[in-house]
């Protein structure tokens, strides 16, 4: 992990965030205590943190700020289900608020990545269109930066050679598979490719820097997902494993 030049502090409430995350909804081969989702596990929760790092890199803030949006974009999916009132996002903020006190942060820290955290909020409109939670965020301040490095980060695979596969695996815990597991049919895959299509056509990044890092192939992502919609319209996919190969060969004809 890019981690070389973190304090011990950080390295501490990462993995500690890392572990916790793992340990509840699976890291790709051990299934979860909770669950073991195929999109929000581990994986992820690595891809939003490396994004996040990136991202505020990029933007040259401080190693402070740098080693918070770490910790954020780690933390912000630890809590996916619903605990009383809050959302999954609150409980994730609570829920490193209080790691980061058991590891001597402060309270202005711990107010840096709440807001981070809480920036990864998103809605569907009408249209389909997911709108980020973004408007109230300063983002001429170090801590406004970090807020939106995150919540860009969230979608950092989005349009990446691997963006196509990682759709599917969303598409697989949207019907309730666990780990590996694979649909028995292809019911409601016309309509997610639509939707993707949609998604990826309309959204933009809360932070201008990501388009520029992570949306290189963003017509090649859209033609492949109008593709596979294309091909499932026709009746030329019958099974998963179809689907599989066809984001094999993607990724193999995008990837360095």
């Amino acid at each position: 992990m890019i981690l070389h030049d973190f304090s011990p502090q950080a390295h501490q409430v990462i993995y500690t965030t890392l572990a916790e995350v793992a340990h509840r909804y699976g890291d790709g081969k051990k299934a979860g205590f909770i669950a073991s989702y195929p999109y929000h596990n581990l994986s992820h929760a690595l891809s939003v943190m490396e994004g996040s790092i990136e991202l505020t890199r990029h933007l040259n803030l401080s190693q402070a700020a740098i080693e918070l949006a770490a910790m954020s974009g780690a933390a912000h999916d630890v809590i996916r289900e619903r605990i009383e009132d809050e959302t999954p996002e609150q409980a994730s903020a609570a829920w490193l608020h209080d790691t980061m006190k058991s590891y001597d942060y402060g309270d202005e820290d711990i107010s840096v990545t709440t807001e981070a955290i809480l920036a990864t909020t998103a809605s569907v409109d009408e249209h389909g269109i997911l709108i980020a939670q973004t408007h109230s965020i300063d983002s001429g301040s170090e801590a406004g930066k970090v807020a939106l490095s995150v919540a860009s980060a969230d979608l950092w695979s989005l349009y990446k050679p691997e963006g196509i596969r990682i759709a599917h695996d969303y598409f697989r815990e949207l019907k309730g598979l666990a780990g590996a597991e694979v649909p028995t049919s292809l019911d409601g895959l016309r309509e997610f490719e639509a939707s993707e299509v949609v998604l990826l056509r309309d959204y933009r990044f809360p932070l201008a820097t990501a388009e520029k890092l992570s949306a290189t192939y963003r017509e090649d992502a859209i033609a492949q997902h109008a593709f596979l919609l294309t091909l499932l319209e026709d009746g030329r996919i019958h099974d998963w494993q179809e689907i599989e190969r066809l984001d094999t060969a993607y990724y193999r004809r995008h990837a360095n």
